[in-house]
């Protein structure tokens, strides 16, 4: 009967109730979607202590970032050096499903002396020319280990 008036069929649920006619509830850990603004410890609403919300406040630990050229397949892991202001770089992994790219990390982690989880890839994921940040670590630190290097 439906097709004759050319609307959309119903949309009913399992009780028979157009469920387009429902009004959307809002989800239980989300209370401020309600209407209701997310409070502080004492009550008050956030932000109303006169302290910039914590997403302003972000302090930013020291970081550094370079370029590496970086060779797969290589006989051993090592440092080649610095060549026109980029590191240079040799692993013994294949450029398969990222191992080349996660031994590089574990490379520049020990030579720099910092935890893997502060090394990151950021951009050159499928290339040979990669974009590493270390987190923690100032740029005279590895200005000392690469005096060549474009930080």
């Amino acid at each position: 009967m439906w097709l004759s008036t050319c609307r959309s069929p119903p949309l009913l649920d399992s009780s028979g109730a157009d469920v387009r006619l429902r009004t959307p509830q809002p989800l239980p850990s989300q209370p401020w979607r309600a209407g209701r603004q997310p409070h502080g410890p004492t009550g008050t609403p956030a932000g109303a202590w006169g302290v910039a919300p914590a997403a302003a406040r972000i302090v930013t630990a020291p970081e550094v970032r370079f370029a590496v050229r970086l060779t797969p397949r290589a006989g051993a892991d090592s440092i080649d050096g610095v060549v026109e202001g980029v590191l240079r770089a040799r692993v013994s992994a294949p450029a398969i499903e990222g191992a080349a790219n996660q031994a590089l990390l574990r490379l520049l982690a020990t030579e720099l002396g910092v935890s893997r989880s502060s090394v990151r890839l950021v951009a050159g994921a499928a290339g040979r020319q990669k974009l590493v940040v270390i987190d923690g670590l100032e740029p005279d630190e590895v200005l000392a280990r690469w005096p060549e290097l474009a930080v």
